[in-house]
């Protein structure tokens, strides 16, 4: 099996794009590559007593030969996410 995870910087394959944060490479289930953010805060939610309890979760160790944990898609938190939108053909 090859390498399943890159470290990248947004925008770096596309010059003019991108806010240049650093990034991972992973892929969903079904080899999709997918952008992520190790850096976004991440909560596990809990009830408890009539209480929603949040406890933030360790990011990823970037440094790590390989990295595991929680991070959020890159989409969600990269003030450039529109440089990577696709229009659908046929759309203006």
């Amino acid at each position: 099996m090859g390498q399943i995870f890159k470290y990248g910087i947004c925008g770096e394959s596309r010059p003019g794009t991108g806010c240049g944060a650093r990034i991972i490479w992973a892929q969903d289930a079904k080899g999709v590559k997918i952008p992520l953010d190790p850096r976004a805060a991440v909560y596990m939610v809990q009830a408890k007593d009539g209480l929603l309890i949040a406890t933030r979760q360790a990011a990823p160790d970037l440094d790590a030969m390989a990295p595991t944990g929680m991070a959020v898609g890159h989409f969600h938190t990269c003030p450039k996410a529109s440089d990577f939108t696709r229009t659908k053909k046929g759309s203006a």
